[in-house]
Order: C-alpha cells, then sequence, then structure tokens
C-alpha cells in the first residue's frame, strides 16, 4: 500500500481513545510505543519509507528511547494505530518506517500539558523538502525570495505558487497532522532539483509578459532604468521606505520619539549625548526582563560612559538606592576605569581598584562581619582580565604507578597492571575506545562503554577538560575527582622539615621557655615567592564560590578578547555571568570574519537563547556549517583514480577534512538583534561639533637600486625554498610562507642590521634561508621610505601638529628587529624642529600609556613612536591628530581600533592618517589588503557596500593568511589593487591637498646667519671666522648678549641693524666685532684743553703758527 492511499485513508479527526503511534522495536528487547502528532514521509513506494518528519509525545523514557532508536539508525520504527479489543489494545501496524544513523535533528516544544519532541530529516533542514503551516502559497513565495532573492509581490502569491506546482518545480507530498492540535492545514512540499534562481526568474518573467502577474501601476518601466545596481546606492536611496516598514513591523522596547530618557541621568555633573542617554535607557529596561544584554559601539562613542549608566539607570528603575557593579575590563583600561569614567558621571560613586584577589577577599570578610548590609550608594570594583583568571599553577596530582607483587619485584618481572591511579578512588583513570547505546528490559536507554586504563604516555603535560584529539585527563573517570591540583611554594620544603621546628617549638612552649619559643616563632624562614608557583587564588574562583548575587551587575568592557572557546579568561566571563544579577558587555569589534568568533560569547552571555536554539556548548562544527562557510576536502588515495582507488574491489580510501573558512551568514542576526544595541560614533557626535577625518591613500615609494637588489635576492631564495617544499616531507618546512611573508614586509625597512632568517624542516633540521648583505647600505643615507616619512613629518610640524608614527617591528622577539632607535634618529637629525620619543612596553605600565603620552608632549615631544599593539584599546589620543603606519601589523581589527585612536568624542583637530609602502613588494599587496579591508569593516559596522558585503561574508581578518593566498595566486595582486583605486577615487580633495602640499623648509638659526652673510657678499676670511664660532654666537645670541639678533618662537633668526650697530650701513669688521664682542683697545678721554697760541718770533717760516690761531691740547 502507497503512503498516499495509507494517509488518504486515515481519518479526518483523530480518535482519542485510539490516537495513532510510532512503535520502536529493538530484537530481544522491549518495545516502545508513542503518540504520534504528524508524520511525513518519502513517497518512493513499498512497503518502508524513510522518515522526513514527525512530532511525537509521551512518557520521557518512551520518547528518549524512540529518538535513539531513529537517530541510531537500528531497530524497527512502524507507525500504525492503537485499536481497542475487548478489554485492552492492540497496535495495528500501517507503515514501516527506514531510518539512517547521524541523519536527524531534533527541537522540544509543548502541545498542551504534553512535552512533545520534533524530529526532522537533514533534506528538510536543508530545504529540499518543505513544510507549511497555514497558507502554503505564502510559504513557497517567501521561501523563493529568501532563497533566490526574487522580487515578489504579495498579490502575486497564490499565481505564483499555482505555476510553480503545475511545472513540477514543487511537488505535494502526503502528511498526516492531528486536525484536532493543528487548527490549521499543514502542507508537505518536495523540491524538484530543476528548481534554481535562473529558472524562477525566467518563470516570473513569462507570468508578467503572459499578464498572469500584474504591477498595482501601469507603466512603461522606464523607472527601472533609475534604480542604483550599486547596493550601496540603493540603500541610501530607499533607506527611508525601509525605515518606515521596519518600524511599522517592529515596536521597540524604547522609543527614542516619544519615551522619555531615565530622570538619574539629569543629576550627572556630565550631560549626556541625546543618542547616549537614550541607549542606557534602552538598555537598563531591557535588563529589568533579561539576564544580559550587548552593546556594540564604534571607538569613542562613550561606552564606558553608558554602560555606567546602565547600572545607574537599572537601580534606579528597580527603586534601589545603592548598587554593587563588577567592572571586568583589559588591564589598560583599569587605571581609566577606576579613576576616570566612573567618576565623571558619578562624582560620588564608591569605586574600589582589585588589584589582587586578597583586596576582594579582605572587603568581602569585612562586609560578612558588619552583618551582610545592603549597598547604600553605587560601589564599583574594577578588576582586570588577568587578575581575574590568574591564579596558582597547576599540576597533576596523580603518577603513572606500576603495581608489582613482592615476586614479581624479585624476579623482575613486568608489572601485572599500570596506570594513571586516582588518589580519591585508588582506580586507574580510564579511556573509553567505545559506546553503543541499548534498551534495557525495562525500555530504559543505557549505555555500555569499553573501557582501558590510560598509558603513560596519553596522560600529556597539560590539561583537558573536553576530548578533543587527545584524551579527556581532568577528571577521574570513575569516580570524577579532580586528577589535578594547585600548587605553590610553601616556607618547608618538606613535612619533616616542618616536624623538625615543630619539635623544637613544642618542647620550648612545654618547658615555659619563651625566649627560645619567640626566637623560634619570628625566625621561621619567610614565605618563599615564585614566578612559577604564585601564591594567589584566581579572583573569579572566590566570586563563583563565596560571592553569588553579591554584584548587582557585572559590566564587560572590550568582550571580544574574551570570544575565544578555552581561554582563562574566556571560562572567568562564563562563571562570572552566572555569579551576577544582570551582566551589559561592550565592545566595538565584535565579528572576527567567521560565524565561530561570537559562538561562545553568545554560549556566556544568552545560554538560554542558544538552547532553546537547539545547540549543544560543543556543537561549534554544527554551528559553522549553518552559519558560516565550511570547506571540505577530499583527498583520494591515488590522484589518476577517479572514481575507486582499490585495484581489485569497488570501494577505496579517502580522508576527508574540513576547514572553517571566513564568512557569517546573515541569520546570526537573529541572536544578536533582539540582545543588543548597535551605536554609530556618527549617531552621538554631533554634525556641527564633528571633525574632518581624513583618511590618506597610501603612498607608494620606488625602491632604490641596492633595495631591489636585496629583494629580488630574497625572493629568489624563498622561491627556490618554496619548490622544494612542494613533494616534499620530511625536508619540508612547514611555516615558509609565514617566514616569506614576515621577511618580505619587514627586512626593506631594515636592510642595515635584519638578522639571519632560518627555517625548521619537519625532521628537526635547522637551515640558513637569506640574511641581507650589509655592506650595501649606509646608514648615513636615507631609504626611500624613511624620507617619505620625514617629508610628512616636515609638514605636519610645520603646523604644530603632533603625530604618532606606528610601526610593527620592535624588536621582542630578536633585538636586531627594532627599527624604532633608527627611526628616531633620521626624524630628530633631518627635522630641526623635531623632538621623538619612543613608547615601549617597559616605558610605563599597562594602564599608564595615555597619561605616559600626554606627559611627552607636554615636555615638547612633537613625534611618538611605537607599536599598534600598545595603543589598540584603552588609549585616547586626541593630542595626536596625526597617524602614520609606517608599518602594518596582521591583525585588521587591531588596525582599525588603531587609527581611531584621536578619531574621538571631545577632538577639535582635523585627523588625518597615513600609509606608506614599497611599490612592487609584499608591503604593497600588503596596504592593498588594507584598503580592500576598509569596506568590510564598514559594512560589519552598518555603512553597506557591495564589495563591503562581500569582504564581510567571505573575507578574515588575518591580513597574513590573504596576503599568502593573493602571493600563490596569479591575478592576487591585480585582484586587490581594484579596491585601492577606487579607495584613492573616493578620496576627497583635502587628501589631494595634504598630498601637494609644499613644505617651506625652516633652517637652524645657524644656518640662517650664515645665509644672511653669503647674501652681504661678506669676506671670505670673516665668513670663515663666524663659522668656526658659529654655536658660541648662537648660544650668546640665545642668552641675549648681542643686541639686534634674537631667535624668535618660529625658529627664525631677527636682525635689527640700527639697534646692533646703529647705522644702517656697516663693514664686516663692524659685524665680526659686534658677534663675537670684540672690544677697541682704547681708554678714556681724560681732559681735553683749548689754548690761543702766541707766535714765536725766532722760529722758522715753515713752523710759524698765526696770531689767535685756536689749538687742542690732548692729555693721552
Amino acid at each position: 500500500m502507497k503512503i498516499n492511499e495509507i494517509m488518504d485513508s486515515l481519518e479526518e479527526k483523530e480518535n482519542i481513545q485510539e490516537p495513532y503511534m510510532i512503535r520502536g522495536h529493538v530484537p530481544s528487547k522491549l518495545q516502545q510505543e508513542v503518540l504520534c502528532f504528524g508524520l511525513a514521509t518519502d513517497n518512493l513506494g513499498g512497503q518502508n519509507h524513510s522518515l522526513l518528519w514527525t512530532i511525537i509525545a509521551g512518557a520521557d523514557s518512551s520518547i528518549q528511547a524512540i529518538k535513539t532508536i531513529i537517530d541510531g539508525g537500528y531497530g524497527k520504527v512502524s507507525f500504525g494505530k492503537r485499536l481497542k479489543q475487548g478489554e485492552g489494545f492492540i497496535y495495528q501496524e500501517l507503515l514501516g518506517i527506514r531510518t539512517k544513523k547521524g541523519e536527524y535533528k531534533t527541537d522540544s516544544i509543548n502541545i498542551g500539558n504534553k512535552k512533545a519532541l520534533i524530529i526532522y530529516h537533514d533534506k528538510l533542514h536543508n530545504q529540499e523538502y518543505l513544510i507549511s503551516f497555514g497558507n502554503p502559497a505564502n510559504s513557497v513565495c517567501e521561501m523563493l525570495k529568501n532563497n533566490y532573492g526574487s522580487p515578489l509581490l504579495e498579490e502575486w502569491y497564490e499565481d505564483v505558487y499555482k505555476e510553480v506546482i503545475e511545472r513540477g518545480y514543487m511537488k505535494k507530498s502526503p502528511i498526516y497532522y492531528d486536525k484536532n492540535i493543528f487548527q490549521k492545514p499543514i502542507t508537505f512540499l518536495e523540491k524538484n532539483e530543476i528548481m534554481s534562481e535562473e529558472t524562477i526568474d525566467e518563470l516570473i518573467s513569462l507570468m508578467v509578459k503572459n499578464k498572469k502577474i500584474k504591477f498595482p501601476v501601469k507603466g512603461n518601466g522606464a523607472e527601472l532604468s533609475t534604480i542604483p545596481q550599486d547596493l550601496g546606492e540603493y540603500i541610501s536611496r530607499f533607506s527611508i521606505d525601509m525605515l518606515e516598514k521596519l518600524s511599522n513591523n517592529l515596536s521597540p522596547l524604547h522609543n527614542p520619539i516619544v519615551d522619555p530618557t531615565c530622570p538619574r541621568f539629569n543629576e550627572y555633573p556630565i550631560e549626556l549625548f541625546p543618542a547616549q542617554a537614550h541607549v542606557a535607557t534602552a538598555l537598563s529596561k531591557f535588563l529589568m526582563k533579561n539576564k544580559s544584554v550587548l552593546l556594540q559601539g564604534k571607538t569613542s562613542t562613550g561606552k564606558t560612559k553608558m554602560m555606567t549608566a546602565v547600572a545607574d539607570a537599572l537601580a534606579y528603575y528597580q527603586g534601589k538606592e545603592g548598587y554593587r557593579s563588577i567592572v571586568y575590563v583589559p588591564p589598560s583600561l583599569t587605571s581609566k576605569w577606576a579613576e576616570k569614567e566612573i567618576y565623571s558621571i558619578i562624582p560620588g560613586a564608591e569605586v574600589h581598584w582589585i588589584k589582587k584577589t586578597s583586596d576582594l577577599i579582605n572587603w568581602h570578610n569585612k562586609w560578612i562581619k558588619e552583618g551582610k548590609p545592603k549597598a547604600k550608594k553605587p560601589t564599583f570594583f574594577v578588576i582586570s582580565f588577568t587578575t581575574m583568571r590568574s591564579g596558582a599553577t597547576i599540576e597533576k596530582a596523580v603518577s603513572f604507578q606500576k603495581i608489582q607483587t613482592e615476586k614479581g619485584k624479585k624476579n623482575w618481572k613486568v608489572p601485572y597492571k599500570d596506570g594513571w591511579y586516582c588518589p580519591s578512588c585508588m582506580q586507574a583513570h580510564q579511556v573509553i575506545e567505545d559506546k553503543e547505546e541499548y534498551l534495557d528490559s525495562n525500555g530504559i536507554l543505557k549505555v555500555k562503554q569499553r573501557k582501558r586504563p590510560m598509558l603513560y604516555n596519553e596522560f600529556g603535560t597539560a590539561r583537558r577538560v573536553d576530548p578533543t584529539q587527545k584524551l579527556n585527563n581532568a577528571y577521574c573517570s570513575e569516580c570524577g575527582e579532580s586528577l589535578w591540583t594547585n600548587k605553590v611554594l610553601t616556607r618547608f620544603a618538606s613535612f619533616k622539615d616542618w616536624t623538625t621546628y615543630e619539635k623544637k617549638l613544642l618542647k620550648a612552649i612545654q618547658n615555659g621557655e619563651k625566649y627560645p619559643q619567640r626566637c623560634l616563632q619570628e625566625g621561621k624562614s619567610e614565605m618563599k615567592k615564585s614566578n612559577k608557583y604564585p601564591r594567589r587564588v584566581a579572583a573569579i574562583e572566590y566570586i563563583h564560590r563565596k560571592m553569588k548575587n553579591v554584584f548587582d551587575i557585572a559590566i564587560i568592557d572590550e568582550v571580544h578578547e574574551l570570544k575565544s572557546g578555552a581561554t582563562a579568561q574566556g571560562f572567568a566571563l562564563s562563571k562570572l555571568v552566572a555569579s551576577v544579577k544582570h551582566t551589559i558587555a561592550g565592545t566595538a569589534t565584535l565579528f572576527g570574519g567567521k560565524a565561530q568568533d561570537i559562538y561562545f560569547l553568545l554560549w556566556r552571555l544568552f545560554p538560554s537563547v542558544m538552547h532553546k536554539a537547539g545547540y549543544k556548548y560543543n556543537e561549534l562544527q554544527r554551528w559553522n556549517k549553518e552559519y558560516g562557510n565550511i570547506e571540505k576536502i577530499v583527498y583520494n588515495a591515488e590522484e589518476e583514480v577517479t572514481e575507486y582507488s582499490n585495484k581489485q574491489s569497488k570501494g577505496g580510501r579517502q580522508r576527508v577534512t574540513e576547514k572553517v573558512m571566513p564568512g557569517i551568514s546573515p541569520y546570526v542576526l537573529q541572536y544578536l538583534i533582539p540582545n543588543g544595541v548597535w551605536l554609530n560614533l556618527f549617531d552621538v557626535w554631533p554634525e556641527e561639533l564633528r571633525v574632518p577625518f581624513i583618511d590618506v591613500p597610501t603612498i607608494f615609494c620606488d625602491m632604490d637600486s641596492n633595495l631591489k637588489e636585496m629583494y629580488e635576492d630574497m625572493s629568489s631564495n624563498f622561491d627556490r625554498l618554496v619548490l622544494e617544499n612542494q613533494g616534499a616531507r620530511e625536508d619540508r618546512i612547514p611555516n615558509i610562507y609565514t617566514l616569506y611573508t614576515e621577511t618580505g614586509i619587514s627586512a626593506l625597512d631594515n636592510p642595515f642590521r635584519y638578522p639571519l632568517v632560518t627555517g625548521k624542516r619537519m625532521n628537526g633540521e635547522i637551515i640558513d634561508i637569506w640574511q641581507p648583505n650589509y655592506e650595501q647600505f649606509s646608514s648615513e643615507k636615507l631609504l626611500p621610505k624613511e624620507a617619505k616619512l620625514v617629508e610628512r613629518l616636515e609638514s605636519e610640524l610645520s603646523e604644530e601638529r603632533v603625530s604618532l608614527v606606528y610601526v610593527k617591528d620592535t624588536g621582542t622577539t630578536k633585538e636586531e628587529r627594532d627599527i624604532q632607535p633608527r627611526l628616531k634618529e633620521v626624524i630628530e637629525k633631518e627635522i630641526p624642529n623635531a623632538k621623538v620619543a619612543i613608547l615601549r612596553t617597559t616605558s610605563c605600565k599597562t594602564d599608564r600609556r595615555t597619561e605616559w603620552i600626554e606627559k611627552k608632549v607636554s615636555e615638547g615631544y612633537n613625534v611618538i613612536i611605537t607599536s599598534i599593539k600598545l595603543v589598540k584599546v584603552g588609549v585616547d589620543l586626541l593630542i595626536t591628530p596625526t597617524i602614520m603606519f609606517y608599518q602594518y601589523c596582521w591583525s585588521m581589527f587591531d588596525m582599525i581600533q588603531a587609527k581611531n585612536r584621536a578619531f574621538r568624542i571631545g577632538q577639535t583637530q582635523e585627523c588625518r592618517v597615513f600609509y606608506f609602502a614599497y611599490k612592487g613588494t609584499f608591503q604593497e599587496y600588503m596596504a592593498l589588503i588594507i584598503a580592500k579591508k576598509n569596506k568590510a569593516s564598514q559594512a560589519i559596522g552598518g555603512e553597506v557596500t557591495s564589495d563591503g558585503l562581500s569582504a564581510m561574508l567571505g573575507d578574515d581578518g588575518d591580513i597574513q593568511k590573504m596576503l599568502i593566498e593573493s602571493i600563490q595566486s596569479d591575478d592576487g595582486l591585480s585582484k586587490l589593487r581594484g579596491s585601492a583605486e577606487e579607495w584613492t577615487r573616493q578620496s576627497n580633495k583635502r587628501v589631494v591637498e595634504l598630498l601637494r602640499k609644499k613644505i617651506k623648509t625652516i633652517k637652524l638659526p645657524n644656518e640662517q646667519l650664515l645665509e644672511w652673510l653669503k647674501e652681504r657678499n661678506t669676506d671670505i676670511q670673516v665668513l670663515n671666522r663666524i663659522e668656526v664660532n658659529q654655536q658660541k654666537i648662537m648660544m650668546d645670541i640665545q642668552k641675549g648678549n648681542i643686541k639686534g639678533f634674537s631667535i624668535q618662537e618660529n625658529n627664525c633668526l631677527a636682525i635689527d641693524d640700527m639697534t646692533a650697530f646703529g647705522f644702517p650701513t656697516y663693514s664686516d669688521a663692524d659685524i665680526y666685532q659686534h658677534l663675537m664682542c670684540v672690544k677697541a683697545n682704547v681708554g678714556p678721554i681724560s681732559k681735553i684743553k683749548i689754548v690761543e697760541e702766541k707766535m714765536n718770533q725766532k722760529g722758522k717760516r715753515k713752523s710759524k703758527i698765526i696770531d689767535g690761531q685756536l689749538a687742542l691740547v690732548l692729555d693721552f
């Protein structure tokens, strides 16, 4: 009997006394029966049909038994009816059902007061079949719109559905459902393989042409040409229409147009921006009914203030006078939170900076002694990721033991048993080799395990909670006791040392010898300290065990750093969320390019949401398959075999690997949008206060001949090794491409001392790969990229703009890689007014980097060189409006955060970002990848373009990985260039002005003096003498010892002729004497007398003096 005949024969409405059932039976075991409220199978004919969909209900044990039989693919499953016969009931089988292991998924539902289970085949999940509850036309057309993007109007649905059925694209399949339970009709549809996007588009076109479907308004189609083809333009044009439709379909929890903000915000000394106030109000209202909420705000949207305000508003709506909040932040942000952010809006708050766990324990003990009083004012506890997670060293509490008899020891026999024995139950830790599920005589599902003791080399040195590629070694398989323990150093090395000390102390006490007793007590050894075995406890362990529900709300900043599955700070987040009443988490970069980036965050923040969605904590791979991209690679034993690799039989060996690829399905937003708020910087920052942000396209530099020769030599060495690597096994260098890209990026910026590059083969051999020829380069000569950097810095400093220069090579792994000292020397030498400081990890504490930079700028430093990693989060750099990427880091997300350090609320200067790279090198590849990823970051943040969505759905944030893929691809560079060129075309006029700007170079004052002398045609000897003494002259001018000469604020030499010399004309000697402070060798004139001379009659004619002639008597 065929399935359609069976379904047609079923009663319209089920008889409650004779219900339809699903029976499961395992040979030699008791059979199980459950109620069946719905059933769909394939339509292949015959007696047995594959199960596609069913709804079952009954006792928990029976449901679990049927689920096990169906999911396991063993035993017999049938569909039938329970008939009353006499005083009892019999089961009448109507249909035999086939199942296959691993092809089914389940969801739990409630039908009335009954717990029910939906079991459905992967074909239904993959949309090979479609089930419709209600009007099938709506379900089919919505599927066409979602899967194929078909532009369908609602008034077309019935006609399109009818046409799809008539053409055989889909066909109805028989289905049974209980009409007492489901009032609306249920339709089961099978999709034909010929249905595709192309066939549906063709169908819609034909229906329009044949006037089977019509547009509501007549026209000639001319308006279609005006519709933008670019997605960004399309959204920009129709955003208002889409917003109106969205507003009509959704009713927000907080409507900023109608609803007021929390009244508590009016008491703040700093008024929140309207967007900030409304977001904080909405989030606090959400937390009134929910446990956790997420805030994703762009850099500088004020996440810290908003999250603090959320905690305050939540307490206000709950009617609390005070509250306690724990703030869980990266180490670089602890001082910012504890000293600035909280006090800025809640000056009367009580803030505890938890620098070590003992601070928290001391407060908790004091609170308990006081009787656990309620908080009377806002109280915040700020703690870093490291303090929260870091505890004592964990080491094995077990050892591998070999058990022998005394006789066996004497005869040197092999131990009769061995293993890792648990100190609690004294049983050997077991490894589960196989599991078998079965039903016992009572129909209860049981699991039979085949075990063996864990071998010596299987335990390992790391603690493993979940068995992945290696076996579980965290807890005893027999009693569940932990096989690991915390280890710290103690005062006494052994118990024997303690007993020796104890005997002496007890003897002194018993004999009443107080002085020896005091000497022993005071003289005992100090508590030993060790970095390897720190004496501490993780704060999260104490909170989870001793302080549950003490905190009203937890504030998590930069939550994206806690997204990994197996990190200590990630586990700490899970325990913290479970230990507090409410949680708000904030971040600027939630997505990292893959669907799995948010999987564990969702479990830690919204576990109930993930549970309702049918996921288990360890189903990461399933999540990636449903919301991400999975690349499946099948390896055959022999490449030349196209069908079977076996020679004498059908079949063969295959190896299948699955790799998670970048990409995020838009459907993942269903977990995020209902549980959070997304905020853009422009939503917060008023346009009238906003400063321009100039993101300058990459400045490409040409290599000189020496650099080009070095780069070609490096490339040829690596290319040769890449070829040798292909097909090699023991001689293969596994990380050859990583070494290639790293060297190709960094060596160009450091040809003077770049260290030898080595590679390690699979067999352990270390070989030399490449090293620059240092003799080719002179440190006195600027590299082309250095010259470009100096040119741009000179331009910025001429406008008195402090600049931040980012580098990647800071010498953390090898000192020779550090390029920062070289850049400092070059900049200060080439730019007279430049003063350079280098920020290193050792310059200051992690949470004091902003203050360190501000202090250096106040001291006159105008160029700061640092690593991108040091300032990517928690650093506000309003004082450095110019940012220059001399080198790039491999993480695009770090670069996005680093470039926005200065573009923040409160910035008053134009923000500029410059990039530098060598043309025709890996640096150019890297720069072009960054240009492409710029669009992806905008798409993730809501600024959507076609390329941006493509990058979001198919690219990763790992620049090095993309660079390797581009190198391996023949047309990789050409593909990348498109984004950079478009980026350049989109750049505004201000960029062009900056790049074309000519710098008027200001020479040093001593150079200006010599130039002035040359313009006067000063005698060469005088000029040489002044040039030799120019340093002394400059010092005298700065001290004000030389009149008429001064140095102005802009480092210009000012000369006043009249003040210096008293006359507009003066000689070279006058200049020399004035500048060298030389005085004439003359004495003072004591007296001048005027007398009248009388003629001497006896004198000669020529010497005679005329009578009455005046003469001067000079007494020198």
